[in-house]
């Protein structure tokens, strides 16, 4: 099952341009060099925070990428303010918009959202179930380009989506606020909501 990795850090904004142009290298380097490796992206969720969004091909690909990505972690000292904050976790649910078939490039995309919340789980299936009723849902957003979940705890989700614009994804969050508030016997609060400009991606060349 593909896996994602989410790294979290906060950076000196004074420094902005000299860690992107060090920090995109590495992961351009890394997603053409790390077997199994699938998509990368960065997104700025703040003036002085951003997210590392990776994808690999199943968990084991991910293992053998982490070496990697601690190099990478370790070599952002100069610009970096404190510790990264890292979640991972199997992809177990998403939807793809016609025309955006699962894995293909999304040249159109230019913002994010993370959307993390804790779940009952017990009710883990009753929740694919739900989530599988919204698909169709989904797939009428305007500038909605993908959409997946990934289980970071036993307990805890965390929602990625990827818009064509701001604008986009502004006016999906109504619809993402209504279908969490129709499951609220399934999402047991403590929701946190990271957002921003799409600023790096990067697949493998082959």
């Amino acid at each position: 099952m593909v896996y994602g990795r989410w790294t979290i850090f906060y950076f000196d904004a004074s420094k902005k341009d000299a860690m992107l142009s060090h920090l995109t290298s590495q992961l351009d380097k890394m997603t053409n060099e790390v077997t199994g490796a699938v998509q990368g992206r960065l997104v700025q969720v703040a003036e002085n925070r951003m997210v590392v969004h990776a994808t690999y091909e199943n968990k084991e690909a991910a293992d053998a990428a982490a070496e990697r990505a601690s190099g990478i972690r370790a070599s952002m000292g100069e610009f970096v303010t404190e510790p990264p904050i890292i979640r991972e976790g199997e992809l177990v649910w998403g939807v793809d918009p016609e025309g955006q078939a699962p894995g293909s490039p999304t040249p159109d995309a230019s913002y994010m959202t993370f959307r993390a919340t804790d779940i009952d789980s017990s009710k883990y299936d009753a929740l694919i179930a739900y989530m599988d009723s919204k698909k169709e849902q989904f797939r009428g957003l305007s500038g909605l380009l993908r959409l997946r979940i990934g289980r970071i705890a036993e307990n805890r989700i965390v929602a990625a989506a990827i818009y064509d614009s701001k604008a986009s994804s502004d006016s999906a969050q109504e619809n993402a606020a209504a279908v969490m508030a129709g499951g609220s016997e399934l999402f047991t609060g403590n929701v946190v909501l990271l957002q921003g400009d799409l600023v790096w991606s990067g697949r493998p060349n082959s």
